[in-house]
């Protein structure tokens, strides 16, 4: 479709040119230049900058496809921000003198890499018993914009239950045309969404998707920067570098899908998939979207998705956002033309000019989230993966540095991603002390100090077979002293890509199978590494031989029985933690997980010890409930003791572990309030 602006066609503006610079090709003037070459352009405007030697013009003009363009004069410069379209723009700029062209034109191309589209967007409202969706929010294309001209509604399949257009026994959500849906709310609990697309005069379409929930029988809006997604207390997270599991990349990864599952993991995270340099582990970024070649294809990993949902478990990506790779095409043209370069400025850079660095890592260059096209870029790519491939949420590396530059931008990410797959999770790589990233978008942060990057648990285990500092351990898990705003949000883990060696090579057998069951049993997500279920030894940095699957130390059953527990108890996913004082806190480590009730709580009592410890009852009696009238369950072993009346303790080996509650309390624990029931919804 033609468009016409100003009256005048593109292709008559080109013809225009062509005859003015015919006319006045014998004129003397200035000889324009542009500042930069041209490149791909991540917004619908440009900035075009250039000098004018000569000084002989009264005006520069630039002409693209959408228009002239007066540019301002300082001298012998000039500057004018110019519209561009989707696709493959030419720009010429000319200078006039007394109204004609005088000396050369030059034109530059720029690539908008930007879909131009309209946005679909909506807002829920409750109003008794009705919820409202409303799309009057949702915006024209940015670029070469036309009048929304048709809504579009679909309930999602997964939802609970159906939902019914209010005050309308025969109309169907999908047979509403307009920008308002009023629905009946749901009485069956659950998250229910909505898609909607809308569609303009040009015939482009946009999409999105809103969410709701229904508590107690009664619907409520969702606030998606304070709120997190009701999966996250079930969130069992297992981490995953394709290289691990095989030379075959993804391919391997989903031959193992079944075994994962079988540990009662609940979500993937799999590290970074995009196209980095051969041989890197993947946070070299290069191209941020495609899948890396290594590693498979987008048809393979679009299968591994899928398989993973159907073992119930969700998938997360992991994000490179703060820095692209030396090795990128943007970064290369940059050392190849300098200031020329369209994407110098794309780069931070010291007062030397020079790009600064991810930490001591120089084939990292830091992005510069000051330019509008740097975050344009970004938001396309993270968004990118979830128009295109199922995933449930994503992994942020070095979202901390970004937070530094821009602490805005993580907001608009979380609204961008919620509006196309509402309810996902998203992790931080940052500290968990800080109560900025579990309010501004992100649902966990890592278990870090406030000191950037340093483990909450370092310095609490030492080398094989020495007492672990429990002084340090209980300080970690409560923040000083202090209880952490979201406790629940905190990612605990013993290993991840950047642990190095294996907490099982550094601290021994016996000390990683209690810190297994500490952290499976601490509010928060615990993240199991890959092999971590099997004792695997690697260092994942050192480009590993693949993980080999056998169980020497037959650490799997004893994660298998923790998680199954976790899933199944509500009180070991709570988020509070009373600590118990015993008489030997150096190495008996002791708490009590709240249940909704009293005779629901859990105490954990871990002996990091040597020797046997005689575990007083009463110090591990939930209150209200005393310890004698208790049939208590280990359950751990699955096993249950009546209590005499006489019994006062309860004798716990070395290196051993107990997890005990009144067995009466099994049959309380519903299934509606467990995470049995694992699906990606």
């Amino acid at each position: 479709m033609m468009i016409r602006v100003s009256g005048i066609s593109p292709l008559l503006a080109l013809f225009a040119l062509h005859l003015a610079g015919t006319a006045a090709a014998d004129t003397p003037g200035a000889a324009l230049q542009f500042d930069t070459r041209g490149g791909d352009a991540w917004s619908f405007s440009k900035v075009i900058s250039g000098t004018m030697n000569g000084n002989r013009c009264d005006a520069v003009e630039l002409v693209s496809s959408l228009g002239r363009t007066r540019a301002q004069l300082s001298e012998d410069r000039f500057t004018a921000t110019v519209p561009l379209r989707g696709g493959y723009n030419t720009v010429s700029a000319m200078c006039l003198y007394k109204g004609n062209r005088v000396g050369n034109v030059v034109r530059q191309s720029w690539n908008v890499r930007l879909l131009d589209i309209p946005a679909a967007h909506a807002e829920v409202s409750i109003e008794g018993d009705a919820v409202l969706i409303n799309a009057r929010s949702s915006t024209v294309a940015p670029g070469v914009p036309a009048p929304l001209v048709r809504y579009s509604w679909r309930p999602v399949a997964t939802n609970p239950a159906q939902l019914e257009v209010l005050r309308s026994a025969t109309l169907s959500i999908t047979s509403v045309r307009g920008p308002l849906l009023r629905l009946r709310s749901p009485k069956i609990d659950g998250d229910y969404r909505v898609s909607l697309s809308v569609r303009d005069a040009f015939g482009r379409n946009g999409k999105g998707t809103v969410l709701f929930r229904v508590v107690d029988g009664k619907a409520v809006a969702i606030d998606i920067m304070h709120e997190h997604p009701d999966w996250r207390a079930c969130t069992i997270l297992y981490g995953v570098a394709p290289a691990l599991f095989g030379s075959g990349g993804l391919a391997d990864v989903a031959r193992r899908l079944e075994e994962i599952s079988s540990l009662g993991i609940t979500a993937l995270w799999l590290s970074p998939v995009t196209d980095a340099p051969p041989g890197d582990f993947g946070y070299s970024l290069t191209d941020p979207f495609r899948v890396r070649r290594s590693l498979g294809s987008s048809a393979e990993l679009r299968s591994l998705i899928t398989k993973a949902h159907a073992h119930g478990m969700r998938v997360l990506l992991d994000f490179v956002t703060n820095h692209l790779s030396k090795e990128h095409p943007y970064f290369l043209n940059t050392v190849r033309f300098g200031r020329r370069s369209p994407y110098f400025s794309w780069f931070e850079r010291d007062h030397g000019d020079q790009p600064t660095h991810y930490f001591d890592w120089t084939s990292l260059e830091n992005l510069n989230y000051g330019n509008v096209e740097v975050r344009n870029y970004v938001l396309a790519a993270v968004t990118y993966w979830f128009r295109n491939f199922p995933i449930d949420g994503f992994r942020a590396d070095a979202a901390w540095a970004i937070r530094q530059r821009d602490p805005a931008f993580w907001p608009v990410m979380r609204a961008e991603v919620e509006n196309i797959h509402p309810g996902v999770l998203l992790i931080a790589e940052a500290s968990a002390r800080d109560p900025y990233y579990t309010s501004q978008g992100f649902d966990a942060a890592y278990d870090w100090t406030a000191e950037l990057g340093l483990w909450a648990w370092q310095g609490v285990f030492g080398p094989g077979g020495q007492p672990p500092n429990l002084r340090l351990l209980r300080a970690a898990l409560t923040n000083d002293g202090s209880v952490l705003a979201d406790s629940a949000g905190v990612l605990h883990f013993l290993n991840n890509n950047d642990t190095g060696k294996r907490f099982i090579t550094v601290h021994g057998l016996l000390d990683t199978r209690l810190a297994a069951a500490l952290l499976l049993t601490i509010p928060g997500i615990p993240l199991i590494y890959a092999g971590d279920e099997v004792g695997a030894s690697f260092q994942p940095y050192a480009h590993p031989s693949p993980i080999r699957w056998s169980d020497p130390n037959h650490l799997a059953p004893f994660y298998r029985r923790l998680i199954r527990l976790r899933l199944q108890i509500p009180a070991l996913r709570s988020s509070t933690l009373r600590w118990v004082h015993t008489s030997r806190d150096a190495s008996v480590l002791a708490y009590i997980r709240k249940g909704s009730k009293p005779d629901r709580d859990v105490a954990v009592v871990l002996n990091f010890g040597a020797s046997s410890f005689a575990l007083p009852l009463a110090s591990v009696q939930s209150e209200n409930v005393p310890a004698v009238s208790w049939q208590l369950e280990d359950l751990l072993t699955g096993t249950s003791t009546g209590l005499p009346p006489d019994r006062e303790s309860i004798w716990l080996a070395p290196h051993g572990a107990i997890l005990l509650r009144r067995a009466v309390a099994a049959s309380s624990d519903t299934l509606s309030s467990s995470c049995s029931e694992r699906s990606h919804g």
